[in-house]
């Protein structure tokens, strides 16, 4: 007896040892760190589980999970415990592979440049576990691009924020953002003008106005070698000549523009330079004519057409073809005459136009003649432009188009010719869908397409083509044709039929299509089969046989909306009840159905169950389960984490972190019948957390933030000065004082969410400096208050003002006396109690004004009637003048001209009032000297003794 009992435990052992197979899988073996991984034991007649992930962590649970921080490669071992005793242990070599993420980085060669400038994008990024292979950059005004080092473009002026998101081979990425890393600076205008152009003779003033965008750095060249850094500069040109004018205005930043004037100031020349738009066009197009004469001067223009005009600048439009000479008169207030001719030369734009053939054919490739047809031409220049790409340049083409596109697409071209004559006038002649192959593709449908015979089968046209089908020819295959479009035909015979059709279009074109064995006529099997059991518990196999044979396929159905097409398949119901069970049979698409009626009785129970979460974002996490089991009267519950209850409806705590899979087992006692159904319960707690490197500094102040939450892989920042981050570890710049809340809000692999706000977190301690003054410019001396705007939320200790000149400033609000002509640039420097700096610059902001009065004439020593040019030699920012010629005459004139009728001794006084209103003024007393002519002469001898008389 003894030796029977050790026998059967014995062969109890060797049976649950042959039956024990340690097993395991997990959701996913390989991604980036830091990567959440779920295991799911396999394992058959384990109690009890011990994992060790590889990575410093071990589990007991049955199905745990793990997070892998550190890239490598990981082996997984577990070793369970069976329910005889004993264990047994399954080991993954290298199992799990953790890659690390690539690092984005980049830079740029000039992050701060000019509008239309390209800026060169480099990248910088660390590869991680894999070569980098995708890169995409946003470059913050909606433009993307994917390569590695892109040039680019900014179309705009502003501040741009810039991404780089790199991936490399193992589909690891990581994201760099770049707030307000590129600045782009709009090009300044260097536009100016000038109150006086055209001189009789020198010395000759002008005063020079840039026009263009101020607080700028100023460079004139006057096209006689002399320059000046001035604003407006008023210059007096000493010699005669026609002098071209440039002026450069830049910036800080570097942007720059340049503005010159050829021959823009003319002194004792008689003839002006013409400007024009261009003195070449095509008939149609207006000319801008511009004279360069000063105000009050009379302009006659003769555009060599009959037309006329007496304005300065004028727009003109020729009416015909030709060569014309445009001559131009100007007679300014001095009387001075000004002629000039410029060669007009307009051209006839060409009527461009072209004949193909042919422009329809019905298949491709094919070859098309173009031939040009255009008229008044005199043609320089063809271009012929093709949409498949093809160009050519010589007066006619034969054009070859390639084979036809694929099935039911249109094949169409566009045609444009470009016609150039030799005056550069250019006419197109563009034409779309001009060449069309007459692709056509006959296509059918059916409905049925297999069946017992006999049948009748509708056949339905579906052809394709780019013109109009217009005729139809069916074959059938049975002997039988139909001419319809939609014919309905009637297979009288069993077998496999290929259907012919061809088509015809109103362009003559046709196609013809087989479709081979396209209809199936079959006849009936009559099927019939078996099942075992048919009295079966829920989730128990059951397994169908087929009875029949000679058939090409079958369909089963279950009756609980399962459905197979195996020949003998097997299949498990999945609820309780009678079900009635179908077989089809088919043979050449002929199908026979036979149905037995509650064929199939499956007994109770249905497991099923709710829980009142199945996602814990906290510990502990407690689940409610709630029992929805059909006929149940036993409940076995196995919580995933080694605890288990045998109540209908349980609560249960979880206490640790993991993925957990719930199982449900119940019982009927009656039907001997048992059903398990499992669900997953995932539990990833979060807590957040964040420290900053500083709280508290002088902006622009630097603060580096680092997140100390737990199982976080998302972070969205929000630093209270209206800037976000999504990086973890974002470094940020206040660039303003004040108090910020600072906010962070996290999000795990579960979708769970967690916020922390610290309020005044962040504190950037320096002045906000401002200053203003009630009037910025007047007549020196000129002594000026200063107020001081400037706010800080720590005690100002300290100010330095830069006036401009003289000493610096330690007065809050300064008063400060200027006595010298100029622009000053104002700068307030502010220290506070903490040691904060912070400074602003107005540049050019006082504007001190002393004019200068000045003059010299032509003559000082003139007859009656004689014309005297006086020349102003004055100084001074946006100058009026008032010439009082001492004989009751003025003039408002810079350089005016007067005739004195009168003898005498006459004082001139010149007074000058500039921008800002300040006068001056200077007399030259008993200056012109008017007298009538002294007639006297002598001989060198009177008298003689005798004729003749040398004298």
């Amino acid at each position: 007896m003894k030796k029977c009992v050790f026998l059967i435990a014995l062969i109890i052992l060797s049976c649950q040892t042959i039956w024990a197979q340690a097993d395991f899988t997990a959701d996913t073996t390989s991604g980036c760190s830091p990567l959440v991984i779920n295991f799911q034991d396999l394992s058959n007649n384990a109690v009890s589980w011990q994992w060790d992930f590889g990575n410093g962590n071990t589990s007991n649970l049955k199905n745990p999970g793990t997070t892998y921080i550190q890239p490598g490669t990981y082996t997984v071992r577990l070793t369970i415990g069976l329910s005889g005793g004993g264990n047994q242990t399954v080991t993954k070599t290298n199992y799990i592979t953790i890659h690390e993420r690539p690092q984005a980085q980049f830079d740029a060669t000039n992050p701060a440049n000019c509008i239309g400038d390209p800026v060169q994008f480099n990248d910088l990024s660390a590869p991680g576990s894999g070569a980098i292979t995708q890169w995409l950059w946003d470059f913050g005004d909606g433009s993307t691009s994917t390569f590695s080092d892109p040039t680019y473009t900014f179309p705009l002026v502003g501040s741009y924020t810039i991404t780089l998101a790199v991936r490399d081979e193992n589909g690891c990425n990581s994201v760099l953002v770049e707030p307000n890393y590129i600045s782009v600076n709009d090009y300044p205008d260097a536009s100016f003008s000038a109150d006086n152009t055209l001189g009789c003779d020198p010395p000759f003033a002008v005063q020079f106005t840039s026009e263009g965008t101020t607080g700028l750095n100023h460079f004139w060249d006057f096209g006689n070698g002399d320059t000046s850094t001035a604003v407006h500069p008023n210059y007096i040109f000493r010699q005669r000549g026609a002098f071209s004018i440039t002026h450069v205005v830049y910036d800080a930043a570097g942007c720059s523009d340049t503005v010159r004037h050829e021959q823009m100031v003319s002194i004792g020349q008689n003839e002006v330079n013409i400007q024009v738009s261009d003195s070449v066009v095509c008939l149609g197009e207006p000319i801008q004519f511009m004279c360069g004469a000063r105000p009050g001067s009379t302009v006659s223009w003769d555009f060599g057409d009959g037309g006329n005009s007496t304005s300065c600048d004028v727009s003109h439009s020729y009416a015909a073809a030709g060569t014309y000479t445009a001559s131009l008169s100007i007679t300014d207030a001095e009387g001075c005459t000004y002629t000039g001719t410029k060669t007009i030369v307009i051209g006839e734009a060409p009527d461009a136009n072209f004949d193909t053939d042919p422009a329809l054919l019905c298949e491709a490739p094919f070859t098309v003649n173009f031939t040009n047809t255009s008229v008044n031409s005199g043609a320089v220049t063809y271009l012929w432009e093709f949409s498949d790409g093809a160009t050519y340049t010589t007066e006619h083409v034969t054009h070859t188009f390639p084979d036809n596109p694929p099935e039911f697409q249109p094949y169409l071209y566009n045609i444009s010719l470009t016609v150039t004559n030799e005056a550069g006038c250019s006419a197109v002649e563009r034409r779309v869908n001009h060449i069309v192959s007459g692709h056509t593709v006959a296509a059918i449908q059916a409905m049925p397409r297999s069946g017992c015979a006999p049948l009748a089968v509708q056949f339905m046209d579906s052809s394709f083509s780019t013109s109009t089908v217009n005729s139809w020819l069916w074959d059938f295959g049975d002997g039988n044709t139909s001419s319809l479009q939609n014919p309905l035909h009637t297979y009288a015979d069993t077998g496999l039929y290929d259907v012919t059709l061809t088509v015809g279009t109103t362009d003559g074109c046709t196609s013809t299509t087989v479709f081979g064995q396209y209809i199936d006529m079959g006849q009936a099997v009559a099927g019939d089969f078996d099942a075992a059991p048919t009295l079966a518990c829920a989730q128990q196999p059951i397994q169908f046989n087929l009875l029949t044979t000679g058939v090409d396929s079958v369909r089963w159905l279950f009756g609980d909306g399962g459905e197979s097409t195996e020949l003998s398949p097997e299949h498990a119901y999945t609820d309780v009840g009678q079900f009635d069970v179908s077989l089809i049979t088919y043979k050449r698409g002929c199908g026979d159905t036979l149905t037995k009626f509650q064929f199939v009785d499956i007994q109770p129970p249905i497991a099923r169950f709710s829980m009142s979460g199945s996602i814990g974002c906290q510990l502990p996490f407690e689940v409610i389960f709630t029992d929805e089991s059909i006929g149940a009267d036993s409940w076995e519950w196995d919580f995933g984490d080694g605890a288990t209850s045998t109540e209908q409806n349980p609560r249960h705590t979880y206490t640790q972190a993991g993925s957990y899979v719930v199982t449900l087992r119940v019982r009927n006692s009656a039907a001997g019948c048992e059903y398990a159904i499992d669900n997953v319960v995932n539990v990833v707690p979060l807590d957040v957390a964040f420290q900053a490197s500083d709280s508290s500094g002088c902006f622009p102040f630097a603060v580096s933030f680092t997140d100390l939450s737990v199982n976080a892989i998302s972070w969205e920042w929000d630093f209270g000065d209206g800037n976000t981050s999504t990086e973890p570890n974002p470094t940020h710049i206040y660039q303003a004082p004040g108090s910020y809340h600072v906010q962070l809000k996290v999000s795990n692999v579960l979708g769970c969410l967690d916020s922390l706000i610290r309020y005044d977190y962040i504190t950037a301690w320096g002045p906000d400096v401002r200053f203003e003054v009630v009037d910025s410019s007047d007549c020196a001396p000129f002594n000026i208050q200063f107020y001081n705007n400037t706010s800080s939320m720590a005690p100002v200790v300290a100010w330095e003002w830069n006036l401009g000149e003289g000493p610096l400033s330690n007065e809050q609000a300064p008063q400060h006396l200027y006595t010298q002509a100029g622009y000053y640039d104002i700068s307030l420097t502010a220290t506070d109690s903490v040691g904060c700096t912070a400074s602003d610059t107005l540049f050019n902001y006082i504007l001190i004004t002393d004019p200068v009065a000045d003059f010299e004439v032509s003559d000082t020593l003139n007859c009656p009637g004689n014309e005297v040019l006086f020349t102003s030699l004055s100084q001074g920012v946006g100058l009026s003048y008032l010439w009082e010629f001492g004989d009751g005459n003025t003039s408002n004139l810079a350089n005016p001209r007067h005739v004195y009728t009168n003898v005498g001794t006459y004082a001139v006084k010149l007074t000058v009032t500039d921008v800002n209103n300040c006068p001056a003024d200077t007399v030259k007393v008993d200056y012109i000297v008017v007298h009538e002519p002294m007639v006297d002469f002598t001989a060198d001898t009177t008298t003689a003794d005798c004729p003749p008389l040398l004298v």
